[in-house]
């Protein structure tokens, strides 16, 4: 008989990284710490914790799940970092889910339209957004990095806004008239394992999964200090 893989899930794209261990819908531990420590320092011994408490070893774990981005680049590296040496070690699949697409898949019941986004400082955010008229978020359009100005002229009325929600977007946004896209409440819709658990197992039935070897990060754009490696070689250029 057919039976659905212990799955382990890794969310660190933000300040607070999260685990979580599932077999399909069931839920068996989630475990998050919020980065005053480095996500190098407390991710592994968050999964240690999380196995131990499930009563599983390591071994038993049959497939990964990891956010890949966007993101906070540091993190974003540690979380696909670890997933690659703990599912190479083990020759175990892994799920790659957008983060922004986890944060979508945790708003609340009801909510049909969502943007969800990540702070990307420099006034702007990681966005992208979702339908959620059916049973899985549906990316409409590309995820992309964003200004409240392009924001306001592309989201649909009445679009809630999920994830980090930085102030100044949301003042920026009112001033340009769309007082109609309201934010959800933040703990509900903070990227979190257990969505990526969630679509994760849903990546893996339907054959999405890869090799350990080609995980890759989903940046959105170029880290500061490439952007000021690249400003450099232009002005030597010329």
């Amino acid at each position: 008989m057919n039976r659905e893989p212990l799955l382990l899930a890794i969310e660190c794209a933000t300040r607070t990284a999260s685990v979580a261990l599932a077999r399909g819908e069931r839920t068996l531990v989630v475990r998050s710490a919020d980065s005053d420590r480095h996500h190098a320092e407390s991710l592994l011994a968050e999964i240690d914790a999380a196995l131990r408490e499930a009563g599983v070893g390591l071994d038993s774990v049959e497939a990964f799940a990891v956010s890949v981005g966007p993101g906070a680049f540091t993190s974003l590296r540690i979380g696909l970092a670890t997933v690659k040496g703990l599912a190479f070690a083990s020759n175990r699949p892994v799920a790659p889910v957008s983060t922004l697409a986890a944060i979508a898949h945790g708003a609340p019941p009801g909510t049909l339209r969502v943007a969800a986004m990540l702070d990307a400082r420099r006034g702007e955010v990681y966005a992208g957004e979702f339908d959620r008229s059916g049973s899985l978020p549906r990316l409409v359009g590309e995820e992309a990095v964003e200004t409240a100005e392009t924001l306001a002229a592309r989201l649909a009325p009445g679009t809630r806004l999920a994830g980090e929600v930085p102030a100044a977007l949301l003042g920026e946004l009112q001033r340009a008239g769309r007082a109609d896209l309201e934010p959800l409440d933040p703990p509900e819709t903070r990227p979190r394992a257990l969505a990526v658990a969630a679509l994760g197992q849903i990546a893996l039935a339907a054959g999405d999964a890869v090799d350990a070897a080609d995980l890759v990060p989903r940046y959105l754009r170029r880290a500061e200090a490439e952007e000021r490696r690249l400003a450099a070689a232009s002005s030597l250029d010329t």
